[in-house]
C-alpha cells in the first residue's frame, strides 16, 4: 500500500478492508447510480478504491462521501457520493471528506483532484443552485466538481 493510502489509514484508524485494487465500480445498495473508472487505453497504473462511509470514516457525527480513488500517479483523490436526489447533501458530504482528508499531513490537495456527485433521480444540470455550487467548488478547492445524473464514467487516457 502506499504512503499516503497508509497515513489515511493511520489517521482515521482503519483496516486495511477498506482499501482495495480492482473493480471500479461502486453501487450504492440497490439504487441505479454507480460510478466506473475506464482507461481508454491500457495502462498500467494503479488505482486504489477506498471505502469511506462506514469504513475508512466510522464516526455518525460527521458528514463523508462514499468513496475515493487514490491514483498515485498524480497523488489525487478521485472523490464520490452516490446519491437519490440531494445534492446539496451529497456536495456537503464531499466538501466534508475533503476538509477530513486536509487534517492527514501526507495528503496535499492539488489541480488533479475531482469530485463526482451521482445522483438516482434525474437533476437537472443547469439550475442555477447547481452552477453555483460547482463554481463556489472550484474556487475553495481548486479542482472541479461533476453532477453525473445515474451512471458516471470517467474515461481516463
Amino acid at each position: 500500500m502506499d504512503s499516503v493510502l497508509t497515513a489515511l489509514r493511520n489517521h482515521f484508524h482503519a483496516e486495511n478492508r477498506c482499501f482495495c485494487q480492482g473493480k471500479m465500480t461502486p453501487k450504492e445498495g440497490n439504487s441505479k447510480s454507480q460510478f466506473e473508472i475506464r482507461f481508454k487505453r491500457d495502462r498500467s497504473e494503479t488505482i486504489w478504491r477506498v471505502t469511506i462511509d462506514g469504513c475508512l470514516i466510522r464516526s455518525e457525527n460527521c458528514e463523508k462521501c462514499d468513496y475515493a480513488f487514490y491514483r498515485k500517479i498524480y497523488n489525487a483523490f478521485i472523490l464520490v457520493e452516490l446519491k437519490g436526489n440531494d445534492v446539496a447533501k451529497a456536495i456537503s458530504q464531499l466538501r466534508s471528506t475533503i476538509n477530513q482528508f486536509n487534517q492527514v499531513p501526507s495528503i496535499s490537495i492539488n489541480d488533479k483532484w475531482s469530485a463526482f456527485v451521482v445522483p438516482s433521480r434525474v437533476v437537472p444540470k443547469s439550475r442555477s443552485d447547481i452552477q453555483k455550487e460547482k463554481k463556489a467548488f472550484l474556487r475553495d478547492f481548486g479542482f472541479g466538481l461533476t453532477i453525473k445524473n445515474r451512471n458516471a464514467t470517467l474515461s481516463l487516457p
